[in-house]
């Protein structure tokens, strides 16, 4: 596998999912702070 190279200069998506938690058919919220893609070497 190369990496995240392979993707330099090339607009992505990255998708995050959540699940609803609450069996009385409320709203489940989520919030994502400060995120970062990494690659180890």
């Amino acid at each position: 596998m190369s990496g995240v190279s392979a993707y330099a200069g090339q607009k992505i998506t990255v998708k995050f999912t959540g699940v609803e938690t609450d069996k009385g058919g409320g709203t489940t919220d989520f919030v994502i702070d400060d995120t970062a893609l990494n690659q180890a070497s």
